[in-house]
């Protein structure tokens, strides 16, 4: 209830105090000025009375501030000569409060339009990082998965060789039958034309056959090869 009392308050210094600066604006101006009447320094009086508080804001007074408790009438004094003064001085005063608050809004645009390209650099920056990790993670697991490839081959390779001396070693065979064998162990089922069997081959087929290690059958004129127990020889 108070606060809205101090309003009511403010509002009236503002309407009284503003018309009497600007009836004293009008006979501070030189007799017989174009233009200018006792309404017109009147309404502007008002009006610069009226901008008052914008300008109490920009200066972080506390003028027009209450706590609620007790309505500050030594304020109420100040006010009114506030008041008073920019009625009298009108024009200076609203020339004045244009040029600050536009001048201060100019500055804010200017700062966040800083803010925003350094916002915009440092994104930049975060992106083009983010892009080198990107590619240097590619590149290092392109490495992982060459040497991965590598050491599998490798291994393979190993496992291949081990194989291989293992069936000579057990059962008596050459490298080429060793390595006919273990062709057939690794397809299961190898289909070879006669005419298509070179010497070598024919040996080797010849040996595994003494040795049972392996099943044949022949079919219109192919002969079809797996490890022994495989396929049927009926």
């Amino acid at each position: 209830m108070k606060i809205s009392r101090h309003l009511k308050n403010i509002l009236i210094i503002i309407v009284i105090a503003g018309a009497i600066g600007g009836i004293g604006n009008y006979y501070m101006l030189p007799q017989g000025a174009k233009g200018f009447t006792l309404l017109r320094s009147v309404i502007l009086g008002i009006i610069a009375a009226g901008v008052l508080p914008l300008f109490l804001k920009l200066i972080s007074s506390s003028l027009l501030d209450t706590d609620g408790l007790s309505l500050p009438y030594k304020n109420y004094i100040v006010l009114i000569s506030f008041c008073l003064l920019t009625g009298v001085f009108a024009d200076l005063f609203l020339q004045g409060m244009y040029r600050k608050v536009f001048h201060e809004f100019e500055e804010k645009i200017e700062k966040q339009e800083k803010q925003l390209a350094t916002t915009n650099t440092k994104s930049e920056i975060l992106l083009r990082g983010f892009q080198y990790q990107s590619t240097k993670l590619n590149t290092t697991l392109s490495k992982q998965s060459k040497t991965a490839s590598i050491q599998y081959y490798n291994l393979n390779t190993n496992s291949d060789t081990k194989e291989l001396n293992a069936l000579k070693k057990n059962y008596n065979l050459t490298t080429k039958e060793a390595e006919f064998f273990q062709k057939i162990k690794k397809s299961s089922i190898l289909i070879k034309q006669k005419n298509e069997l070179n010497v070598v081959d024919k040996n080797s087929l010849q040996k595994l056959r003494q040795e049972k290690l392996i099943d044949t059958k022949e079919f219109n004129g192919e002969i079809w090869l797996s490890e022994r127990g495989i396929i049927n020889n009926n």
